[in-house]
């Protein structure tokens, strides 16, 4: 055949994808070739990608190397398919910026809807219980060893004592997502609920109860104590609280340790001083999360793996599972 058929059906399979650009295409030197670029024949195009993707540029920039030198038809899905599936380059790019939050259902009633999470405060663990519709919140002390069975003896004396619940959300730690937890939903009959895993955000009424409270414990330990000798009061820190007889005992700014009954404490008030109202005019106070520690990068915890979004349920709720595309450097 001697240049091209006045129709498309009468080319040959192989030479379809070029029908588009016939009048483009010329041979030189033995060569074929679509204007200054060189076709490449199928069995030389997957070399030809690796070399284009040396340095581990972008897409565009692989692109605008290739569109002088090589050419084949769908160069530039290639390009992209094999940017996109490079291990090095989805290792380092720029994180997805965050889905946007959705706020939760407003309950109906007080007791409806809980949230609960676990903090650390002054090396010690506690429980939070907090209520969406009244922001009622309820804290215990738990043991220096905090499992599932000792967070379910907690729960389990708070919905007795103020009723179950009809949702509950948490975190993905490991006291809530055991299957000793699963269990005690279960028969307990309400549902529990976890937010994105490593995401507090998600979580933002919790953690801004956790917040809260941190924050009011922290100041209940700043108090003023009443000297015999002098009658005034002193600014000091409650570093124990004994039960039996009640007491505290109050270090002082000088180092002493003064064990005290209520009576001659009291909470310490620190009053705006105008330097002090200026600086927070200029630099207002950033609200920070509750959970310092728990916003670290924990991926860096686990093997890394490629996935594939099989379905979509709904917005920001996927099926995924690993695949083994896209593995090459």
């Amino acid at each position: 055949m001697t240049g091209w058929p006045s129709e498309v059906k009468e080319v040959s399979k192989t030479l379809k994808p070029f029908w588009s650009m016939k009048d483009q295409l010329s041979v030189e030197d033995g060569f074929l070739t679509k204007g200054r670029a060189i076709v490449i024949p199928q069995v030389m195009r997957k070399e030809a990608l690796q070399r284009i993707h040396e340095g581990h540029q972008g897409v565009t920039k692989c692109q605008l190397r290739a569109k002088d030198c090589v050419f084949w038809p769908g160069i530039n899905k290639d390009i992209e398919k094999l940017c996109l599936s490079c291990h090095v380059c989805q290792k380092h790019q720029r994180a997805n910026p965050h889905e946007p939050l959705k706020p939760h259902d407003i309950p109906t009633r007080p007791w409806e809807v809980l949230g609960a999470d676990l903090f650390l405060w002054e090396r010690e663990e506690y429980l939070i219980v907090a209520d969406y519709y009244s922001k009622y919140q309820i804290v215990r002390k738990m043991p220096q060893c905090v499992t599932s069975a000792a967070v379910i003896k907690a729960l389990k004396q708070i919905f007795s004592e103020l009723g179950i619940p009809s949702r509950l959300n948490t975190d993905n730690g490991p006291q809530f997502s055991s299957v000793q937890f699963k269990e005690f939903a279960a028969k307990w009959e309400f549902q529990h609920k976890t937010s994105s895993p490593y995401y507090p955000r998600s979580n933002g009424f919790i953690e801004r109860m956790v917040q809260t409270v941190k924050n009011t414990m922290t100041k209940r330990q700043k108090v003023s104590i009443l000297g015999h000798q002098d009658h005034k009061w002193h600014p000091g820190t409650v570093t124990n609280i004994s039960p039996n007889p009640r007491s505290y005992s109050v270090t002082t700014e000088n180092g002493n340790t003064i064990r005290r009954n209520r009576v001659h404490l009291r909470e310490r008030e620190v009053a705006d001083t105008p330097s002090n109202s200026c600086e927070e005019e200029k630099s207002p106070e950033v609200s920070r999360p509750s959970h310092a520690p728990d916003t670290q990068d924990y991926a860096k915890a686990f093997p890394e793996i490629n996935i594939r979004t099989c379905r979509r349920y709904k917005p920001g709720l996927y099926n995924i599972e690993p695949s083994t595309y896209g593995t090459q450097a």
